[in-house]
């Protein structure tokens, strides 16, 4: 019974201890600086959320000047097309197909670093192009 005692006593006195500190404030109402030397902190806003607030009052109008005049359009014909209008065509390129490597289905060597490792080509249908891990240039799967 008394090696329970031994524990709870030292326990209750810190937690007694923890209790009883507290660390003070900064002033707000001093008017000074704080601990940093800047201004005096603000105290915490009451106001609500932007979103709980009704918006009864209206904007205030800003003073209208008078309409400029719009320009007219003009008509000239260009013989260079818009680049933002057309579609970009890419040429398809001439890659070189990788190996199949025997005995393992989804793996390939490729053609630019064949002595570098297999690459996993599993998902990729034939024909696609991957880019290869080793080089960074890009190869067909058989």
């Amino acid at each position: 019974m008394t090696r329970h005692l031994l524990f709870l006593v030292p326990a209750a006195a810190c937690v007694a201890l923890t209790t009883s500190c507290s660390t003070s404030a900064p002033s707000v109402s001093g008017g000074g600086t704080n601990r940093y030397g800047y201004g005096a902190v603000p105290p915490p806003s009451a106001v609500p959320p932007v979103s709980a607030v009704p918006s009864s009052t209206p904007k205030p109008r800003e003073p209208r000047l008078a309409p400029e005049p719009t320009p007219t359009p003009t008509t000239e014909v260009t013989s260079v097309p818009n680049p933002a209008a057309t579609p970009a065509v890419t040429q398809p390129q001439n890659y070189p197909y990788a190996t199949k490597v025997a005995g393992k289905p989804g793996r390939v060597l490729s053609p630019y670093a064949p002595n570098a490792g297999e690459v996993d080509v599993e998902g990729y249908p034939p024909g696609a192009e991957v880019r290869d891990p080793y080089t960074g240039k890009i190869f067909l799967v058989p």
